[in-house]
């Protein structure tokens, strides 16, 4: 019986600037390693689908998109393009370019399921959920498709207007029908999908987020970061999208009450040239002394060689986060110097952590509420700091290895 899995993503496979490519990356090199494991027959073959985007957009990499279609053509499959508003530097769309979407993606569908006789595919997040809609009208019996969302129109989008039409999409597309499942990055998200998309619990399957050990840990030492560190100074980082509910500027008003001991860090990926988030963090770093704002895309892997170099608190504060990479990156990448995280009340983030053990909570962002918090884990001694590492990097291990992850969702499909 011949197989297929096909990843179809707007980020991850020949771009990364966000969380949904992070994980799309993830599960296409996952797929790989976890077909290493099967025997030669019992391997699947893989595709994946993305947009054709130019070398301008935002986190575009040559690299990756070489790394992705080398690991395709290995498993038998091939990289293809959507053409649809390829010259625009927005890969996410909207509602317009989402029908579009699903109709092409349908094309390549049909021309790959002819030689299969059984395929799953991943649909990643709104922009593809449409995909699964269009394509079961037209008989594609012998594809399950899997929506994987990581955010909904509830959670985010820029205003009302755009929250909304997102929403209708969302709904509009989650089927009842025994070829569409979704795929729940953690169990908040799956929680949401029941309460405001009153989604059949049948069709949720966990598909938790996490991190590939062995990409990771089979990785060269990093080199350190080049971005310069006040010397005897404590590092406190906060980073991600450039967005309000990221609650990045909470962390800036807290450095107002931190001593002098402490040095703040924000990294804000910036998405548009426009964006008043981040005049703000910039307004507010000009009059502090002990923090510094870097208001633009900074690669993982940088991020990356920073935590394992610095012994850091790393903050985050976000007010919505369905599931959230930071808490299991940093308890990755911090392992070895003694990171720990201290980490919001609200969304997916909380499930990650057990206070005091592994991490920590708060759910206050009080400036010197927030601060005291800093401090206190500042304060910890250093063999208190080594036990919270340590229990962090087992809790990741135990509960967030993806490609364990992925392999049990995939089991339930026989592949």
């Amino acid at each position: 019986m011949r197989k297929a899995v096909i990843v179809v993503s707007y980020d991850g496979i020949t771009s990364q600037y966000c969380g949904v490519g992070t994980i799309t990356n993830m599960m296409i090199t996952a797929l790989d390693l976890i077909n290493k494991d099967k025997p030669q027959k019992e391997r699947i073959d893989l595709f994946a689908i993305t947009s054709a985007i130019s070398s301008n957009c935002l986190g575009f990499s040559g690299a990756l998109k070489k790394q992705t279609e080398s690991i395709l053509k290995k498993n038998n499959g091939k990289l293809y393009f959507l053409n649809s508003f390829k010259d625009n530097r927005n890969q996410y769309g909207d509602d317009i370019r989402w029908r579009k979407n699903s109709m092409e993606v349908f094309l390549i569908l049909k021309e790959i399921s002819d030689k299969y006789d059984k395929l799953i595919v991943f649909l990643h997040d709104a922009p593809f959920i449409g995909v699964a809609k269009y394509s079961l009208k037209r008989e594609l019996n012998n594809v399950n498709f899997v929506w994987v969302p990581h955010s909904s129109g509830y959670l985010h989008g820029k205003n009302q207007k755009e929250r909304q039409k997102r929403i209708n999409w969302e709904r509009e597309n989650i089927l009842n029908n025994k070829k569409f499942f979704i795929g729940c990055i953690s169990e908040y998200m799956r929680d949401h999908l029941f309460k405001n998309y009153q989604v059949n619990k049948e069709v949720c399957l966990p598909l938790t987020n996490g991190i590939i050990f062995k990409k990771e840990l089979n990785k060269k030492e990093s080199r350190p970061c080049s971005i310069k560190i006040p010397k005897n100074k404590k590092l406190v980082l906060g980073f991600g999208r450039s967005e309000p509910y990221k609650n990045l500027l909470s962390i800036l008003k807290a450095s107002k009450y931190l001593n002098k001991d402490y040095f703040v860090l924000i990294i804000a990926s910036n998405l548009t040239s426009d964006n008043p988030q981040n005049k703000l963090l910039m307004e507010l770093s000009l009059s502090l002394d002990n923090c510094k704002v870097i208001p633009y895309y900074l690669p993982r892997e940088k991020i990356k060689n920073l935590i394992e170099n610095n012994q850091t608190i790393v903050v985050v504060p976000s007010l919505k986060e369905p599931f959230g990479m930071i808490p299991v990156e940093t308890r990755l990448w911090g392992v070895k110097s003694n990171s720990i995280v201290l980490v919001s009340k609200y969304g997916g983030l909380k499930e990650q952590i057990s206070e005091n053990k592994d991490g920590f909570l708060i759910n206050s962002f009080n400036p010197k509420r927030l601060a005291y918090e800093i401090m206190k884990i500042g304060s910890l001694s250093q063999k208190k700091k080594e036990e919270i590492s340590k229990n962090g990097f087992k809790t990741i291990r135990s509960k967030y290895d993806y490609v364990n992850n992925l392999r049990n969702f995939l089991s339930s499909f026989n592949f």
